[in-house]
């Protein structure tokens, strides 16, 4: 569904739909309309599943009758884009994946915090614009997840956009916010954990990890940038997946250790290296790997390693490496390596 300005037309805005399962509308308006009032509609749509709203210049609301969270019970699928309002971020229930994809205005009263009652969120953020920073703070700040147990955060990137992610990217310091939103939402239940394309100090990622004590799956991916062609390039100076990270990810030698162990319960990581491996990176990599696979084998706060899945351009891993990698196969560990080309693979 397809609409211009709500204020013009909006008695041709059809609002009843009793036995309709999936709606996507799309507002067309002026890009500086975000900043202004917005105009309201209501939906009523009780089997409604999925929903995807893009545009900044309507807000969409449940009957007035009820709450947001009854009139939408069946919802599994939410996607915003553009503009967020409180009332979007209510639909959801404990059933439903949210996905919010480079918003860029939020509606906000000001009064506390907005719950958003959804079992997984995913962010997703527009680096090649002016909203960098702005784009991710202005939403964390504002929300809480009481039911999330799966988070993701990555990038939405077109072909063709070269070395320029490097350029705006390096603006993004949003580790703060997003620690603050766990610690007012529901951060011990987390268990799946994506960070992708997205520009941050390894420091900062391990902070954020240190709040997630349930994660049982992680997927961290490199910053990447993309030709005409649409092949994987360096981008040069994360740090991300530094020497440092991957041997903070490592269980200590002893049992008694006072060393803090960053995610104990993962049994699951897939990890997207965005440049050629150097030595002492395969290394950190492997050690870490062998420290989950080896030891506590038998120490019940600690999980055992179990499945890993690595990306890796064209094929950078000396055969050293990928012979270690395969005796780690014996260890009950499976281990599944894709060598990529172009931004489908390295998405996907």
């Amino acid at each position: 569904m397809f609409g211009q300005r709500l204020q013009e037309d909006p008695l041709l805005w059809p609002t009843h739909f009793p036995v309709l399962e999936n709606l996507a509308v799309h507002v067309i308006n002026h890009q500086d309309d975000y900043m202004g009032s917005h105009p309201c509609t209501t939906l009523s749509a009780p089997l409604l599943q999925s929903f995807t709203h893009t545009g900044h210049g309507i807000e969409i609301l449940s009957p007035e009758s009820t709450d947001s969270t009854s009139s939408f019970k069946y919802l599994r699928s939410l996607s915003f884009s553009d503009h967020l309002c409180e009332s979007t971020l209510s639909m959801a229930s404990s059933i439903t994946s949210v996905t919010l994809r480079k918003i860029r205005g939020f509606s906000y009263s000001g009064y506390g915090v907005v719950p958003c009652l959804a079992r997984e969120v995913s962010l997703v953020l527009d680096t090649m614009g002016p909203w960098s920073s702005w784009e991710i703070k202005s939403v964390l700040e504002y929300m809480a997840l009481p039911n999330v147990t799966s988070f993701h955060l990555g990038t939405s990137l077109p072909s063709g956009s070269g070395g320029q992610m490097a350029e705006t990217s390096n603006m993004i310091s949003f580790h703060e916010e997003l620690i603050s939103l766990f610690n007012r939402s529901s951060a011990a239940s987390i268990t799946d954990f994506t960070i992708t394309d997205i520009w941050v100090k390894d420091e900062a990622l391990l902070a954020v990890l240190s709040q997630l004590p349930s994660l049982s799956r992680l997927a961290v991916g490199d910053v990447t940038s993309h030709c005409q062609d649409e092949h994987v390039e360096s981008t040069g100076t994360s740090n991300m997946l530094s020497c440092f990270f991957l041997r903070s990810l490592s269980c200590p030698i002893h049992v008694d250790s006072s060393s803090p162990v960053h995610v104990p319960k993962l049994i699951e990581l897939h990890i997207a290296f965005g440049y050629t491996l150097n030595a002492r990176r395969c290394h950190a990599f492997l050690d870490m790997i062998e420290s989950r696979v080896y030891r506590y084998t038998e120490n019940e706060t600690i999980a055992r390693l179990r499945y890993v899945r690595v990306k890796l351009m064209v094929q950078n891993m000396d055969a050293d490496t990928l012979e270690r990698l395969n005796r780690l196969r014996g260890e009950e560990l499976m281990i599944d390596i894709d060598f990529v080309n172009t931004r489908k693979e390295w998405k996907s």
